[in-house]
């Protein structure tokens, strides 16, 4: 059986282990998406609900179509 999800298992590992660190990780991953990308994040998440300056309209999100995300 192939671990598809290999990559992002060994990060959380070493986040969970102090390896890494939180900030350093979360700065790459923001950098790295689309600002769409992010705003879909924060909406599907349910992240910055109070703040009024995000809007989520379903033009500007993005949809991922893989079940569990």
């Amino acid at each position: 059986m192939t671990n598809v999800r290999k990559t992002t298992n060994k990060l959380l590992d070493a986040l969970a282990h102090g390896v890494v660190d939180q900030n350093t990780v979360v700065n790459a991953c923001l950098s790295y998406m689309s600002e769409a990308d992010v705003t879909d994040m924060v909406r599907i998440n349910e992240l910055l609900l109070h703040d009024d300056d995000i809007e989520f309209d379903d033009d500007d999100a993005l949809f991922c179509a893989t079940e569990g995300f």
